[in-house]
């Protein structure tokens, strides 16, 4: 065979598979961090809300108009009174209706240590005064409690269904 002819052969078997089982580990890696794991999404779900928690109760506070928001437990939504002393969803960007990732739900909800059930309002009025409230969003076996106090500070913690 001349040598130029030599030269020109394909990929073993063997470069092929490492080149496949490389490009395969690469992709697994990139999958795992850019997929957050139940307890991140958890945590940024509830980290989110208690952020628009605290933006409504100042909106309101310095609009002079109440907002309100509710949950089905699984889809959560703002409101504002109109005019007909009804209330309507709000749509703008801030305070769009908004579903929850898959598998994860609003479970409890309390406003002064009531509970709140499913649909019920939680109000952030003008006046800038709002009882206190707590909440737990979960996802499988992961738990964030969301707490508001009566200075609208929002916080949020890991939680265990019974404590």
């Amino acid at each position: 065979m001349p040598r130029s002819q030599a030269l020109v052969r394909g990929f073993t078997l063997i470069e092929v598979i490492v080149v496949l089982l490389l490009m395969s580990v690469i992709s697994a890696l990139v999958v795992v961090n850019i997929a957050p794991d139940d307890k991140k999404q958890v945590r940024m779900e509830s980290d989110k809300l208690a952020a628009l928690f605290e933006q409504a109760a100042m909106e309101a506070r310095v609009s002079g108009e109440t907002i309100a928001w509710s949950s089905d437990g699984s889809r959560y939504f703002f409101q504002e009174k109109s005019p007909d002393s009804g209330w309507t969803a709000m749509s703008d960007d801030i305070y769009h209706p908004y579903k929850l990732p898959k598998n994860m739900k609003i479970q409890t909800a309390a406003i002064d240590q009531a509970g709140l059930a499913l649909g019920a309002q939680l109000i952030f009025n003008a006046s800038g005064v709002n009882p206190p409230f707590d909440m737990v969003m979960t996802k499988q076996q992961i738990q964030m409690k969301i707490s508001g106090d009566a200075m609208n500070r929002v916080s949020v913690e890991p939680y265990r269904l019974g404590q």
